[in-house]
């Protein structure tokens, strides 16, 4: 197959002649994301984004559009904070949420997660083994790793003024699959067509910690046992968890026997999460989790998006 790096160098020629912007002061910009198309840009600007309407040139929204898409990702911003520290909604991106909240309404996130797994058919077919999703103000970016390559490749679309970026992945995902679906009709092989969509994504360099996350284990035990025992997560690696067990049972019972006044309802909770923590400590298990705090993460091998982590579990 031929290398990608002449068909680049010839857009970036393209733009610089378009924009009026010198050759190497694009190709000097960091290279972590990705245009669909030149015709596609053309009709996002049409379509009217936020700084055009608020009365900017045609010449000075396109430049400005362009800049923005060879940012650095450092820049762009975060899913859990944005830049002037307000928490975000991790499914729309709004700011009206508050305390431990992480989504602006369960309906919000249910919204972005059935649009997510909807489309799985188009990870499918890029032979992706791990793939991410996030959004800033201006873009929505999906990073897809496929069998076979250490490379990721990001695929970026314009936030339109007014939609969520639930709508946005829909129409990316739609422009992806209308490519693929078309070299697969001229073609007749998958292959060839999941190649066609990849050459459109740029290989970002970003190292596979970004897109593949590290597998984590958590005891498998209720945080309400440790607590009627007034225990900590710390005493669950001890070497002497079973006397710990014994030791602060016999403490609770002391204060909480309804011989010596306490209340029936809560020395019944205390002996049930001792002869829960007992039977952990004899035969330990563990959840194994993997994700991250700040993107949606594909699950190959359940063929669906997982939402981000809590933070408490990074």
């Amino acid at each position: 197959m031929k290398s990608s790096r002449p068909l680049r160098v010839g857009w970036i020629s393209l733009l610089s002649s378009w924009l009026h912007i010198p050759f190497k002061a694009l190709t000097d910009l960091p290279q972590t994301v990705f245009y669909l198309s030149e015709d596609h840009l053309k009709s996002s600007i049409k379509r009217g984004m936020p700084e055009t309407r608020a009365g900017c040139s045609a010449t000075e929204n396109k430049k400005k559009k362009f800049i923005v898409m060879y940012e650095n990702h450092a820049h762009n911003l975060a899913l859990v904070k944005a830049t002037n520290g307000e928490k975000r909604c991790l499914s729309c991106g709004t700011t009206a949420i508050s305390g431990r909240q992480r989504y602006c309404s369960v309906a919000c996130r249910q919204r972005l997660q059935f649009k997510l797994d909807l489309r799985t058919g188009l990870i499918q077919a890029l032979n992706a083994h791990y793939a991410t999703f996030f959004f800033s103000e201006e873009q929505i970016f999906m990073d897809v790793l496929p069998y076979g390559t250490r490379e990721t490749f990001r695929f970026l679309y314009p936030r339109s003024f007014g939609k969520k970026p639930a709508e946005d992945f829909s129409t990316m995902a739609n422009i992806l699959g209308d490519i693929w679906w078309s070299e697969k009709d001229r073609s007749h092989k998958d292959y060839l067509a999941s190649y066609q969509v990849l050459r459109r994504g740029l290989r970002s360099g970003a190292p596979l910690v970004s897109v593949k996350p590290v597998v984590k284990c958590a005891p498998s035990v209720g945080k309400v046992n440790l607590v009627h025992l007034n225990l900590d997560r710390a005493a669950l690696t001890s070497p002497d968890l079973k006397k710990m067990i014994k030791a602060a049972y016999r403490q609770e019972v002391k204060k909480n026997h309804p011989d010596v006044g306490g209340e029936p309802e809560a020395f019944r909770k205390i002996h049930e999460a001792y002869e829960e923590l007992s039977g952990w400590a004899e035969n330990p298990t563990y959840i194994r989790y993997r994700g991250f705090p700040d993107k949606w993460f594909y699950d190959r091998n359940r063929n669906r998006w997982n939402q981000p982590l809590p933070l408490t579990r990074v």
